[in-house]
This record gives structure tokens, C-alpha cells and sequence, in this order.
């Protein structure tokens, strides 16, 4: 019965409800982001329900799921726990399909600790009733939380799995995401396109961008791994370290093995991934932080400037027309699939 009670209090689902409530108290009250390592924290951190977050109903909920385990209350600390879990089922299902967050992830973690605590308190009576070896039996609202859980950990995973740039402003040639950078360009040795784009900018405006590699077969790794190390050297620009690598011989059987190729292979993977999730998987890809000035001069200066249209240009604000990129995205055209771009 939901009133019965256990021989006293339950300490281990009281001191999880405690770690919960003291949790969810300490983000209720603006918990320091930089603690928090996902994206999601901030999408979720100032959502709230008629003017109440989210946080200060969690925080109510472990105090309640607290004050029955003091009661010794097993059944009835299931039964709300239980619900409670039904509801995170629901919220872990929108973090899959939205951004996850770590914070939200910790408290689910505690709510799901308290309700099989509470399980198991709740049967434990009946397992010393003489009836023989008690059943194991399976909890179907765990196993669903469970299952819910590890796939937004899967999502999470991969949200930390951010491209990598071969070069960025701050100048980083190891895991270089392309913090600081106006521009993040996504390009391809054997892509007609991409190399006119590297090539043909101004290294002026190269500087500002952050490269990112994409290998279409093997020749492309071989180009990359040797554009790295002339990059490495710090006295070519991008172009002109991508036209010297493009007569890099074929990798080796045993250089296609070593640790440095493999390293390169799984970051060209997290770049094509970038690439595909953000489309059709067309190279080159282009994305920009902030509003560009190209995309926003008058139509009569844009068509001046650049005659084929705002979308090919990259400007630096403040500067003059030298600051335009000479790329003109129709007449370069763009190559996609899995073969690499015609010339």
C-alpha cells in the first residue's frame, strides 16, 4: 500500500533527493555557465513555465521525494519519483531532437538513482516474507529512461566533436576549432572550386578565415597531411601551401597506417560531417559569423564591385573595394556527393 511504511527512514534515497534539491537549487540561483560545457545549458537555462523555472519545480520535487524518504515513505517515494521519471522521459526525448545539456543531463542522473532507490526499498518487505527466492523483475519505466538517456549521450558525444580547422586567426595548427574567425570556409584539394577559392583570396582576408579540410579520396589526405606540415613551417599562406602540397605523392602503405595519418582521417571525418549536416554535402562551403558587408552594400556598389553578385563577395568592414573576394560562387560552381568535383 502506497501508506505503508518502511522500519524507519531510507538514507540512500534521502541523500540523493538531497544532492538533487542542492543541485537544482544552485542552477535555480545562476549557476556559473562556464560549468557547463553544452550548448544546450543556455537554451535551457532561462526557460520557464508562467514565470517559474524550471529548476525551482525540480528543486520542489527532490525536497518532496527527500521529506518521504525521512518518512520512511517507500511506495509513495516510488510512485512520485516514478512520475517524475515518465516527465524526464519527455524532456530527454526534446533535448535528442534540440541541444543537449549536461546540467539537465546531471539532475535526470539523480532523479533516476532516487526512483530505483526507492524501488528497491519498496520491495524489500516483500522479499523477506518466507515466500522462497524473490522474482527479479524489470522496471519498463527505467529501461525506457535508460534508453533515452544513453542516446542523448550519444548526441552529446557529438556536439563536442567540432570541426577542425588546419587554420584559424589565432593561429592554432592542432585542435583548432576556428574560434575567433569571420569567415569558416570548408574546401577540398581536388574541388576546381575550393582551390580557386584558397588560391584567389586576398591573403589579407586569408588571414581572417578559418580553414577547414575536407579529403574526397586518398589523394586529398595525401594533399592535406603535406599542407599541414608546410603550414606548420608559419612562412607560406594557405594558397599558397595548398598549390605547392597538390604534387604530394601518393601515401605509402605503411604512412596510410601510422598514428599521424589516422589522427588526420577521423578529423576529416568530423569536417565532412559538418559539411553534410549543414547540407547537401557541397563544396565549397562558406559560412559566416556575423553580417558580411557584401551582403548588405547597395545593389548599384555590389554590382560595381563584384559584377555576378553579393554572394560572391567577402568584404572587410570599413575597407575599399580591394577588400572584396574576387570569388564568383556561379562561375566557380560547387561539386557534391561522395566522387570529387570536375575540373
Amino acid at each position: 500500500m502506497l501508506t505503508s511504511r518502511s522500519r524507519g527512514p531510507l538514507p540512500v534515497p534521502f541523500l540523493l533527493a538531497l544532492a538533487g534539491m542542492a543541485f537544482a537549487f544552485w542552477n535555480a540561483w545562476g549557476a556559473p555557465e562556464d560549468l557547463c560545457f553544452s550548448a544546450g545549458c543556455k537554451l535551457y537555462g532561462t526557460f520557464a513555465v508562467n514565470g517559474v523555472s524550471l529548476w525551482w519545480g525540480g528543486a520542489a520535487a527532490f525536497a518532496l521525494l527527500a521529506g518521504l524518504a525521512l518518512a520512511g515513505r517507500a511506495a509513495l517515494g516510488r510512485l512520485v519519483a516514478g512520475l517524475g521519471l515518465a516527465l524526464d522521459c519527455v524532456l530527454l526525448g526534446v533535448m535528442i531532437m534540440t541541444l543537449p545539456c549536461l546540467a539537465c543531463m546531471a539532475a535526470a542522473l539523480l532523479l533516476a538513482l532516487c526512483y530505483a532507490a526507492f524501488r528497491h526499498a519498496a520491495c524489500a518487505p516483500r522479499r523477506g516474507m518466507g515466500q522462497g527466492a524473490p522474482r527479479r523483475s524489470v522496471s519498463v519505466l527505467l529501461a525506457v529512461w535508460i534508453g533515452c538517456f544513453v542516446m542523448l549521450a550519444g548526441v552529446t558525444a557529438h556536439s563536442f566533436m567540432s570541426p577542425w580547422a588546419m587554420r584559424s586567426p589565432t593561429g592554432g595548427l592542432e585542435e583548432d576549432t576556428g574560434g575567433g574567425a569571420a569567415a569558416h570556409v570548408f574546401f577540398s584539394p581536388s574541388c576546381s572550386a575550393c582551390r580557386r577559392l584558397v588560391t584567389e583570396m586576398p591573403t589579407a582576408e586569408a588571414e581572417r578565415v578559418a580553414w577547414y579540410p575536407v579529403a574526397e579520396d586518398e589523394q586529398d589526405l595525401a594533399v592535406i597531411l603535406a599542407l599541414k606540415r608546410r603550414l606548420a613551417m608559419g612562412d607560406e599562406s594557405v594558397g599558397e601551401a595548398l598549390t605547392a602540397s597538390l604534387e604530394a605523392p601518393p601515401l605509402s602503405f605503411w604512412d596510410a597506417l601510422s598514428p599521424e595519418t589516422s589522427l588526420m582521417r577521423f578529423r576529416l571525418w568530423r569536417n565532412q560531417a559538418r559539411v553534410i549536416e549543414a547540407g547537401r554535402g557541397r563544396l565549397p562551403f562558406v559560412a559566416f559569423e556575423g553580417l558580411p558587408e557584401a551582403l548588405v552594400r547597395p545593389q548599384a556598389e555590389t554590382s560595381r564591385r563584384v559584377p555576378r553578385g553579393p554572394a560572391s563577395a567577402y568584404g572587410r568592414p570599413g575597407q575599399g573595394e580591394d577588400a572584396a573576394l574576387p570569388i564568383d560562387f556561379g562561375d566557380a560552381g560547387s561539386c557534391g556527393g561522395t566522387a570529387p568535383c570536375p575540373e
